[in-house]
C-alpha cells in the first residue's frame, strides 16, 4: 500500500502519504524525467497513460450496457440476478467492477466501448506480443470480448508491423518454363562491379546450360544491348529473354530491340531475384574464379574466357550432358588440352555424318529434356516442403520489407490495387492515388488487418499538450 512506484495500469488512486524524505529536486535529479502527451477525452482531461476516476464513472455512465449492469446493482431487488452475478460498485471509487472467475480472483474494471482502446494503448505501451499484451489486459480490465480486440489491436499495430521480425514460410515455387530445345529461352544478368575490374554480363541458355561472359566497362542500356546483339548474332534469335528490372532491361532502348526482333521480355519480381535463380548461382563460381584468375596475372578478359570454356566442357548435373554438346553438337577441348595422341582421323561420310549427328543430337535432346523436367519437379517438392501459400486480395493493406540498413523492417502502408499471377502483387501507398504503383513478390509482404472502428483513438492533435512528471510523483494515478 506504500508502493511509491506504483505503475499506471492502476485502477484507482489510492490515499498514502509520501514515505521519501527526499527533496523533489533531488528525485528530478536521480530518475529521467518522462515525457507524455496529454489528451481530451471527451472533455475530461487525462494523459495518454491513464484514465481517471472521474473519466471512468463518466464513459460507464454514458455506456448503454455499463449503465444498464450499474441500474441493476443499485436495485436491491435484482442484485442476485444471474444477469450481473460477479459485478460490483467499488464502494471507494463507485467505478463498475467485476470479480474474475481465475484462479487469481483478480478484481477487474469494467471497460466501457469508448476506453476500450485507451485501455489496450495503454496495456501496449511496450509493444509486447498478443500473450504479453493480453496477460496485461486480462489481469486490469474486462469486456465482453476482451481477447479478439486485443488480438485485432496488436496485430493492427504499426510500429510493431514496421519494426517486429516477420518469417513467414515462402510462397510455394513457381515452376520455370522448360525449354525443349538450345537458343529458345535465355536469361540475362550482370555482376559487378567487380574490383578494379568493372562489370561482367552473363547470358544463360536454359536448354544447353550454355553459359556466355561478357566482360564490361559500364551497364548502360546501350552496352548491354550491343552485347546482347553480338550473342544473338552467333547463338540465334531466342524466344524469350529473361532478367532482372535493373534499368538496362527495363530501358525503352533494351524494350525496343526485343519487341522489334519478336523476343518475348521476362523481367523477375523487385528483390526477388529467386525467379531468374539458375543465372543468380552461376554469379559465386565466376566472381571466384575471375578473383583467383586475377591473382596469377590473369587480366578479366581472358579470365571470363578460361571459365567460360571450362563449365561449358563440364557435365551439367540438370541435363547429364555438357552444355558444349547439346548447343554445338560435339564436345569441345578445354583450354588447356593440349595434349597430341597422334591418333589417325576417322573420315566419314558427310551425308552420314550429319544423320548420324541429328540422331543422336535428338536423342540427347530428348533425354536432357526429360533430366530437366524431373530435376525440377524434384526442387519443386523438396521447396513445397518448408513453403505455404498466402492469399492476398485486391484492397487489403499491406507493408513492404525494406532494403538497407538502420531501417525500419517494413515500411507503409500500401494497398494492393492488382493481383499478377499466383505469387506477384501490384501496390501502392496508401490514400495516395497520384503514387507510383510496382509489381513485388508475396513474400516481401506483410498482411496489416484492419483495426476495429472502436479501436481506434479519435484523439485530435489540437487538443494535444506535454505533461512532464516523474516516476517517483504520486501526482498522476490511473
Amino acid at each position: 500500500k506504500e508502493n511509491t512506484l506504483a505503475d499506471f495500469f492502476s485502477r484507482f488512486p489510492v490515499n498514502r502519504t509520501e514515505i521519501s524524505n527526499t527533496p523533489q529536486d533531488e528525485q528530478e535529479l536521480i530518475l529521467p524525467v518522462v515525457e507524455t502527451h496529454c489528451n481530451t477525452i471527451n472533455a475530461i482531461s487525462d494523459t495518454s497513460l491513464e484514465i481517471s476516476t472521474s473519466t471512468w464513472l463518466k464513459e460507464q455512465a454514458d455506456d448503454t450496457q455499463t449503465n444498464e449492469i450499474i441500474q441493476l446493482l443499485k436495485n436491491p431487488s435484482l442484485k442476485d440476478s444471474n444477469n450481473i452475478r460477479g459485478f460490483y460498485i467499488d464502494p471507494t471509487t463507485h467505478i463498475l467492477m467485476i470479480k474474475s472467475h481465475r484462479k487469481s480472483q483478480a478484481e477487474l474494471i469494467v471497460v466501457p466501448k469508448s476506453l476500450q482502446h485507451k485501455a489496450l494503448d495503454i496495456c501496449h505501451i511496450s509493444h509486447t506480443g498478443l500473450d504479453k499484451t493480453y496477460q496485461i489486459v486480462s489481469n486490469r480490465y474486462y469486456w465482453k470480448g476482451v481477447y479478439i480486440d486485443t488480438k485485432n489491436f496488436v496485430l493492427s499495430c504499426e510500429q510493431c508491423i514496421k519494426n517486429k521480425s516477420f518469417t513467414p514460410k515462402h510462397a510455394p515455387p513457381q515452376s520455370n518454363r522448360i525449354p525443349t530445345r538450345p537458343g529458345d529461352y535465355i536469361s540475362v544478368d550482370i555482376k559487378g562491379p567487380l574490383p578494379n575490374s568493372g562489370y561482367v554480363l552473363t547470358v544463360l541458355d536454359h536448354f544447353s546450360k550454355l553459359i556466355v561472359l561478357y566482360s564490361l566497362k559500364n551497364i548502360t542500356a546501350e552496352t548491354v544491348s550491343k552485347h546482347i546483339l553480338n550473342y544473338i548474332s552467333i547463338h540465334g534469335r531466342p524466344s524469350q529473354i529473361l532478367s532482372d528490372r535493373g534499368l538496362q532491361f527495363t530501358s525503352e532502348v533494351f524494350s525496343l530491340i526485343n519487341k522489334t526482333l519478336g523476343i518475348k521480355l521476362s523481367h523477375t519480381s523487385p528483390f526477388h531475384p529467386q525467379t531468374n535463380g539458375q543465372t543468380e548461382r552461376l554469379n559465386p563460381a565466376i566472381e571466384s574464379s575471375i578473383l583467383t584468375l586475377q591473382e596469377r596475372g590473369v587480366n578479366l578478359q581472358n579470365a571470363l574466357l578460361i571459365h567460360q570454356n571450362i563449365y561449358n566442357g563440364l557435365i551439367h548435373p540438370s541435363t547429364g550432358y555438357t552444355p558444349n554438346l547439346l548447343h554445338f553438337g560435339r564436345n569441345l577441348p578445354l583450354i588447356f588440352d593440349t595434349f597430341d595422341n597422334n591418333s589417325e582421323p576417322i573420315f566419314l561420310d558427310k551425308a552420314h555424318y550429319v544423320q548420324d549427328l541429328l540422331q543422336q543430337l535428338n536423342t540427347a535432346y530428348e533425354l536432357a529434356y526429360s533430366t530437366l523436367t524431373r530435376k525440377q519437379v524434384e526442387q519443386n517438392n523438396r521447396l513445397a516442403k518448408n513453403s505455404r501459400p498466402r492469399a492476398l486480395h485486391v484492397g487489403d493493406i499491406v507493408y513492404l520489407k525494406s532494403k538497407g540498413a538502420f531501417k525500419t523492417r517494413f515500411e507503409g502502408p500500401y494497398t494492393i490495387i492488382a493481383k499478377r499471377g499466383e505469387v506477384n502483387y501490384t501496390i501502392q501507398a496508401l490514400d495516395n492515388k497520384s503514387a507510383r504503383s510496382f509489381t513485388v513478390h508475396v513474400d516481401r509482404l506483410r498482411y496489416a488487418p484492419g483495426r476495429k472502428s472502436h479501436l481506434i483513438s479519435h484523439d485530435t492533435a489540437p487538443n494535444e499538450s506535454k505533461t512532464r512528471y516523474f516516476l517517483r510523483s504520486s501526482t498522476h494515478q490511473i
